[in-house]
């Protein structure tokens, strides 16, 4: 599926040259389905979220898409989405530079995490860890920041950046390994096992919040602007 800010929701179909439309009156920043592939949820220029079921007929093949439910976010207008892996919660990372957590089955807010900032970048939040227990976000201030994500607890802000960090994602096959992509031109790689473990079962976060808390262990240079980020320590990788 994909939406924009044409106020249209569409649907297509992969080596087809159409999409046909699904919803209308929608201008959507951004939007995700649940891995189960039953639920789409869409964040609205308009300060609203939009969940939708989404049914696919099993000998026509013909989706159906119907709305669950609309909510104006109360917090303010939101510009990016990231969902768990369940589909039960969405990270939301708003205007004011809010990163919230909304709670998708029971329509609430369920935390807010502090610390990051945005000015006028649109950044990527996302959940990963063990058991997805941990929230990375990056920043305008060129960290990446770590929290729990129950205790809405600061676990980290990881240094080594030289331009704000856009964007990060958790390596699917190894839960303690994050990636941030930065406007320094780098893709960084970054070891959060000592920063979990600090989390604790009740996130409490004994090692101490706002500490270094993750160790990089890769950097790739890119050709996209003109970077200018330092070399890597000794000992560790280039990708």
């Amino acid at each position: 599926g994909s939406g924009g800010l044409d106020a249209m929701l569409r649907q297509g179909q992969l080596g087809a040259k159409w999409g046909g439309m699904v919803w209308e009156g929608l201008r959507v920043n951004d939007l995700q389905v649940t891995a189960s592939g039953e639920t789409l949820v869409a964040i609205c220029a308009e300060q609203e979220i939009v969940v939708m079921d989404v049914e696919r007929d099993s000998v026509s093949g013909v989706v159906t898409v119907t709305e669950a439910y609309r909510d104006t976010f109360a917090p303010g207008p939101i510009l990016s989405l990231a969902l768990a892996v369940d589909g039960y919660s969405a990270l939301l990372f708003c205007a004011d530079e809010g990163l919230h957590c909304w709670d998708v089955r029971d329509r609430h807010l369920k935390g807010t995490y502090q610390g990051h900032s945005a000015g006028r970048y649109v950044i990527k939040p996302a959940f990963g860890g063990h058991v997805q227990s941990l929230v990375a976000s990056g920043s305008q201030d060129c960290s990446v920041y770590l929290w729990h994500r129950d205790t809405g607890y600061l676990l980290a802000a990881m240094t080594g950046h030289v331009g704000t960090v856009n964007a990060v994602a958790w390596n699917p096959a190894n839960p303690q390994v994050l990636a941030s992509v930065s406007d320094d031109s780098t893709v960084r790689i970054w070891g959060v096992a000592a920063a979990a473990a600090a989390a604790g079962s009740d996130g409490s976060g004994g090692g101490g919040g706002g500490g270094s808390g993750g160790e990089l262990v890769a950097k790739a240079a890119g050709e996209c602007g003109e970077g200018g980020a330092e070399e890597p320590a000794p000992g560790i990788g280039v990708l």
